[in-house]
């Protein structure tokens, strides 16, 4: 499974991902990349206390 498929799916059971708690430094690229295939993904600020810098995590609309 590759990295887009993996965060597709963790969105997909309504699990807030962020850099830190996937290890995927790039996280924002992949975002941007599900977002252009029409996939509804809303930013907010992460509260997952693995870093003491404030950091966004992203979760999938789940009205749609």
């Amino acid at each position: 499974m590759n990295r887009i498929d993996y965060v597709k799916n963790l969105l997909d059971k309504d699990v807030a991902v962020c850099k830190h708690t996937t290890d995927i430094y790039d996280l924002r690229k992949i975002i941007a990349f599900l977002k252009s295939e029409n996939n509804v993904i809303y930013s907010e600020n992460c509260e997952c206390g693995l870093s003491n810098r404030k950091h966004k995590s992203y979760v999938k609309d789940w009205a749609i």
